[in-house]
This record gives C-alpha cells, structure tokens and sequence, in this order.
C-alpha cells in the first residue's frame, strides 16, 4: 500500500512541485541560511581556537626561554626534562583523551649539526617525581620517561603503546600512576616496571611485566603507602612521594601533520641556545580546529537555536503560504463558479430575447407580438435584476460595507417585506403565522438589514410548498424565517452563502434565482457583526440572525 503511494506521489511530482514549489522554495532558502550560518559559527569558532593555539605556542617558548639558564638546567638533559615538567601546565590535561587527542605539539632541541638532539613529537607517556630534598630542605620535581618501558612491553614489532592507550582511552583518562620499579644508575632512576590503575574502578590495572632485578637493588616509588604490599616492603627499597601522570597521545591525523615542515603548521616558533651543546630549538603546534570548533559545545549553544529559531520561522512561512494558497484556489474556484453561473444565467435570458426579436423582425405570428414584447421585458428585467445584485455584491465587498446604525423595529421592518409577498403567498396558498416575542427596537442599518429580511422571506415563499407554512418570529435582536418544504443537505449549507450558488435540485426548480441573495446577505450580517445561519428543522428550512 505504502509502496503504492510513494509510487503515485512520483508519478505526480511534476504537478506537486508546481503546486508548492514556494513551500520547497522556502525550506530549501532556510536550510542553506542555516547551513551558511552554521559554516560561519564554525569558522568563527576556528579563529578562536587558531589565537588560543598562538598562545599556546607563546607559553611553550616562554617554558623553553625561562629554562635556558645553567642556574635551573646544568645540563641538557635537565633542561628537557625541566621543560616537560612544564608542559604538564601547557598541553589540554581534560581528562578527555578524545578531545585532549586533538592537540599536537612538535618541540626539538637541535644540535650543531642540526638534527634533533631530543623531541616531543609523535606520543609520550611520564611521570613528575615530586619528593622532598633533605639537603636543600625544598621540593624537588624529577621528569621520569615511561615511553620506553611501555614500549618494550608492547608485543607489536612497531614499538607503539597501542596496548596502553587502549586502556588508557576505555578509562576515559581517568588513570593514576599506582607504583613504579626501577634501580639507580648513578643519580639516575631507571623504570623497568609501571602499574596503571582506573580511578574509577580499582580492580582495573594495566601493567607492565614483572622484570629479574639480577644484582641490582630495585626500588618502588608510590604515592600512597596502602599500594605496596609486605612482599615488596621486605624485598625492595620504598621510596614516597608525589607521582603525577603526564600523558600526550595524538590522534593519528595530528601526528601526520606534524610530520610536516614546522613552519607549515598553525603555529611556529623557534630560537637560538647557548650552551648544552645545542644551537637552537623549534616549536610547533597543531591542532584539529574543526573538530574543537564543532566539539567545544559553542557550535550547540548557538546553532540549536539558530536551527529550532529558523525551522519555526520556516513553518510559519509554509503554512502562511499553504493557508493562502489555500485561499486563492478557494477565489479562483469562486471565479470560475461565479462566471460560469453568470454566463449561465445570462444565456437563457438572452437567447429568449434574441428569438423574441427575430419573431418580430420577420413578422412571424403577429397575433404574438404583444407576447413576444412582453417576454422581452420579462428577460430584460431579469438580467437587470441579475447585475443589479451583481452590483450589489461587489459595492458591498469593497467597501466593506458602511454602515449608518440607527434605532429601528425589527417587527415593523419583517411586516413591510412581507408585504411585498402577499401577492405569491396567496397564489400558493401558503399560511404566514407570527411569532412576536416582543416589542423592542434594534441597533442597525435598517435598509441593509431589511435587504436581509427581504432575501430570508423571499426564499422562503419561492421554496414553501403549496398549502404549506410560513412561520415568521421576531424576538429581541433575533429574527428567523421558517418554510415548510425540502430540506438544504448539510454539506451544502456553507456554500448556499457564495454568490451565484444554485443548489441543483428540486428547491431551485420552483422558481427562478440569481444565487446572489444570501450571498450578499451575507456580507451585510458579518458587518453588522451578527450571528446567522440556515437549520434543518421539522418538516422544513429555517433561517436566522442574532445581533450582538
């Protein structure tokens, strides 16, 4: 059935879209705006994570610049790792891998020969040692690299964390450092096993494998005391202090782009360095900014509304549109009914007059020829009648219809326009019986609404059936005409009130009509803001109106 349909609609989507194309017109004109708008947010959301990134860039070169002092880094390798231990501050830490993934950082060191002495670039995986020196009676921060024995736990043949980050991700970033492993070489701490634990979830731990101390005496570094075991309290030397985690993994995209030539990328600094056996050093940053832009939730702050704003503006417009679509059938509908029915009206006069006159012309019986005069007249005064109502109608629509109100008897006006009927009342023998309620003056215009009165009875005498009853009540600003006789069908009681509208059965074959009566009582009632309209009741037809 539904396959039926969508078919039909095809086939007549030639004739759809001509019908409401201005409807299409409008929805498409508000997706391109809204689309145009949201194209814009977001590029106006990348400038600002562009300028966010050049300060980022300006942070890191400030870290490199304050460091380059052999007073806080006497040597190369304090200088890098004093670095890292800033960067900690610089680099996203939202504990969103997926969003923090998204910035790229490319900083190297360059020696004499200008190739990288040491980088951050693709991943790195570290702790910040934080103890306490005894000598110094200071904190003392230490950057401890875990890249290299992550690494080599790895069964890929590449060297990657892939394992790691796996876990790392599934935890949404929240990871702690439990507890390193490692021996002294010299004043250097070197990790040969690391434990990841989930903040959330204690149970969940990644770590590497357990490694043979040899003759070398192995030490555990923990934050939390309650982490170490009373194995490892007995075996290994405990060491305590602050452990902070510092993780940089760069979505695969960001690492390709940093592959690129430095000063290519968003944002680029660089410099020169005296000492440490290096030359110089280079920055570089890069960032996804579409993905923050359309990430950061500024695009949903102001693109829903802009959206849920425009769509409503655009529905509005649709059915304003469809509403007065919708209308201008319904006039054109009207037209074509109006005109059809006039032409018919005035063919049947007209042709009667025209062989009239040809009868008398070639002087065909002119025993006839008052007859033949007399239905000429007749038929003129129809069509006279006719556009006179015509005439009527159109002053009162476009004028909306002026009132002059004034005090008046709505008893004393319904007996003046019966008056005019009692000639074909007593002809169909019909019975007129009166319902006056009371005897109170109205509010209006009384040549207007006797025109009304005048249309009710009218109709009235033409529809009652011979012997039948007329039954006329006034009440106070209430008047209705009874008439015993057919019935209007309930599906035809709004269109009786459009002008030239003849119902095609045997209520119009008694008598002959323009169709424009009701029509323009119509109009006269809705200026005089009164409440009217046509029943079905016992036996007959009952029309009515109430002033306000």
């Amino acid at each position: 059935m539904k396959l039926k349909k969508l078919k039909k609609l095809w086939g007549e989507r030639k004739k759809i879209w001509r019908e409401y194309r201005t409807a299409f017109l409008i929805e498409i004109i508000f997706l391109c705006v809204a689309i145009t708008a949201t194209g814009l947010l977001i590029r106006m959301s990348q400038k600002g994570w562009e300028e966010k990134l050049q300060l980022m860039t300006k942070n890191v070169q400030n870290l490199v610049e304050s460091n380059l002092d052999t007073r806080k880094a006497e040597t190369e390798t304090q200088l890098k790792n004093n670095v890292f231990i800033g960067l900690k501050n610089i680099l996203p830490d939202t504990g969103n891998p997926q969003w923090d993934s998204q910035f790229g950082l490319k900083l190297q060191f360059l020696g004499e020969t200008e190739e990288p002495i040491s980088e951050l670039e693709n991943k790195e995986v570290g702790c910040i040692w934080t103890s306490y020196d005894q000598e110094t009676k200071e904190l003392k921060q230490e950057w401890i690299s875990l890249k290299e024995c992550i690494e080599k736990s790895e069964s890929s043949e590449n060297g990657e964390m892939n394992s790691f980050q796996t876990f790392y991700q599934k935890q949404d970033g929240q990871v702690r450092l439990k507890k390193l492993k490692g021996y002294y070489n010299g004043n250097v701490f070197n990790v040969s096993e690391v434990q990841f634990q989930s903040v959330t979830d204690e149970n969940a731990v990644w770590n590497t494998p357990s490694v043979s101390s040899h003759y070398k005496s192995m030490v555990c570094r923990v934050a939390n005391l309650a982490d170490v075991s009373e194995v490892e309290l007995e075996e290994e030397t405990l060491e305590q202090g602050g452990m902070e985690l510092f993780v940089y993994l760069p979505a695969q995209k960001v690492q390709f782009a940093l592959g690129s030539q430095p000063s290519k990328l968003q944002n680029h600094a660089e410099g020169r360095i005296s000492g440490y056996n290096l030359t110089s050093y280079q920055i570089a940053f890069y960032a996804d900014t579409f993905y923050l832009a359309t990430h950061d939730g500024n695009l949903k702050t102001f693109t829903v509304p802009i959206w849920l704003i425009g769509q409503a503006l655009a529905v509005l417009l649709i059915i304003v549109y469809l509403y007065l679509h919708k209308k201008r059938k319904e006039l054109v509908s009207l037209r074509n009914t109006f005109i059809n029915a006039m032409a018919h009206e005035m063919k049947t006069p007209a042709a009667v007059i025209k062989n009239s006159a040809e009868c008398l012309e070639d002087g065909i019986h002119l025993e006839k020829r008052a007859e033949y005069i007399s239905m000429i007249q007749k038929e003129a005064d129809h069509m006279n009648k006719l556009l006179m109502s015509m005439l009527t109608y159109t002053r009162l629509s476009d004028s909306s219809c002026n009132l002059h109100m004034e005090e008046c008897s709505l008893q004393t006006m319904m007996r003046s326009c019966c008056d005019h009927y009692i000639e074909q009342i007593e002809k169909k023998s019909i019975q007129v019986i009166w319902d006056i309620v009371e005897e109170e003056s109205a509010i209006c215009d009384k040549k207007m609404l006797s025109m009304v009165m005048d249309n009710f009875l009218s109709n009235a005498v033409r529809f009652c059936i011979p012997g039948g009853v007329i039954r006329l009540s006034v009440a106070r600003n209430y008047v209705s005409v009874y008439n015993e006789g057919i019935q209007i069908p309930e599906e035809r009681k709004k269109e009786i009130w459009t002008p030239m509208y003849l119902i095609d059965d045997s209520r119009t074959k008694t008598g002959t009509t323009s169709g424009m009566g009701l029509a323009i009582s119509a109009i006269i009632l809705k200026a005089h803001h009164a409440a009217y309209g046509v029943e079905n009741v016992e036996g007959g037809v009952k029309f009515y109106l109430s002033l306000s």
